[in-house]
């Protein structure tokens, strides 16, 4: 196990979400970091500092991380750290619908649709989709 202090000696708050990456690991062959949030795109292993420091990590703030070092026995290795603030990239999200064409699935109840459906959707999505129930009493006696 290794205990890593986190401590903000800059003077200015920093402001999250912030991460520990552990750079340059050595020898790689022997050794590895098995409690890691995830690895950079270069592989490196980093932890997310969110449960460990606040959002604001201020001047003078401290937190502990534990690493959990594998394979390293009575090997020597050796390594750097680095903290990072972590880019977060939320995408749009995008569905298409392709089979059954005229089927659209609320909770476990099929629905059928008419279509076809104008982008972006309508602002009343009930006009373009009716229970059968609904339909059925919405038509003239």
């Amino acid at each position: 196990m290794l205990t890593i202090t986190v401590a903000n000696v800059s003077g200015q708050t920093l402001n999250g979400p912030l991460r520990l990456v552990i750079a340059n690991l050595s020898p790689t062959a022997k050794v590895s970091i098995a409690n890691a949030s995830g690895k950079t795109a270069a592989g490196e292993p980093y932890f997310d500092l969110t449960g460990y420091v606040d959002a604001a990590f201020a001047p003078g703030a401290t937190g502990l991380v534990n690493a959990t070092v594998t394979g390293g026995g009575p090997n020597i290795f050796t390594y750097s750290l680095r903290v990072e603030q972590q880019v977060t990239t939320i995408l749009p999200l995008s569905v298409n619908i392709t089979s059954p064409a005229t089927l659209l699935t609320v909770g476990s109840t099929p629905q059928p649709c008419r279509g076809p459906f104008p982008t972006p959707p309508r602002k009343s999505p009930s006009t373009a989709c009716r229970s059968p129930t609904t339909a059925a009493r919405s038509r003239p006696a």
